[in-house]
């Protein structure tokens, strides 16, 4: 719904895109004029503990995470009226799952480019103890594409966890499988506890997918998504047409 008001100072403009946490929306910071994205959570589980809690160390880790190639938290709430929301910069460019859409496979070298500049904020983020667990394209905000200022933008943190489990946590006993079948690492198909390790796999599958424009496994179900990863080594460039 277009036209409500969160923390007294940004306006929601017109729905950008919905998951299973909550809708994202394109809104307007009326005291600084500009504009900015509004993650609010689903009105049916914004009073599930499970979920407020999932959604509350979304906010608390974006929001200690500040890094050029990641994308800004400025403002969140967990008791506005009009739902627990993350406030976040609006980056205007493409998705890199958009871009590898369109051109199929990328130029190596501006790969390399692109490869560097995940690589970087991911080392960052996991000095800082905090591990993406849904790295994908999608999840991969190109800005200025094509251009020499072509950079990389992170987004959604809301499977993120701290390396070091948090006092009290109870997230990682309640959770199965989370992440994205395509992009998950062999323990994480299988159930387990990811480390950093887990989101460097999913950049090996991101690699895998620039280049050939197609992932390492894919059709068939979820479950055979998931026990490809979990079981069966990825093909060789050589052996993708």
């Amino acid at each position: 719904m277009t036209g409500r008001i969160f923390l007294g100072r940004y306006i929601t403009i017109r729905l950008l895109g919905k998951g299973g946490m909550g809708l994202v929306y394109l809104a307007h910071q009326t005291d600084l004029g500009r504009d900015v994205v509004v993650k609010v959570m689903h009105d049916e589980i914004a009073q599930e503990p499970k979920f407020r809690e999932r959604f509350e160390r979304e906010m608390l880790l974006t929001a200690r995470f500040q890094h050029p190639y990641a994308i800004t938290v400025f403002d969140a709430s967990l008791v506005d009226p009009n739902g627990p929301c993350i406030v976040m910069e609006y980056i205007k460019g493409v998705t890199l799952d958009s871009l590898i859409g369109n051109n199929h496979r990328l130029d190596p070298v501006r790969v390399g480019r692109l490869l560097d500049m995940i690589c970087e904020v991911l080392y960052s983020a996991h000095e800082k103890g905090i591990v993406h667990r849904d790295l994908k394209p999608a999840n991969l905000m190109i800005v200025d594409p094509g251009t020499p200022y072509e950079l990389v933008k992170v987004m959604d943190f809301g499977l993120a966890k701290p390396l070091t489990p948090e006092p009290n946590a109870i997230l990682s006993q309640t959770e199965f499988v989370v992440g994205t079948p395509g992009y998950m690492s062999p323990e994480q198909a299988r159930g387990e506890e990811v480390d950093h390790r887990g989101d460097l796999y999913s950049v090996g599958v991101i690699l895998f997918e620039m280049l050939t424009g197609q992932l390492p496994f894919s059709g068939g179900n979820t479950m055979d998504l998931l026990l490809a990863h979990a079981t069966q080594d990825p093909p060789v460039f050589g052996q993708v047409s």
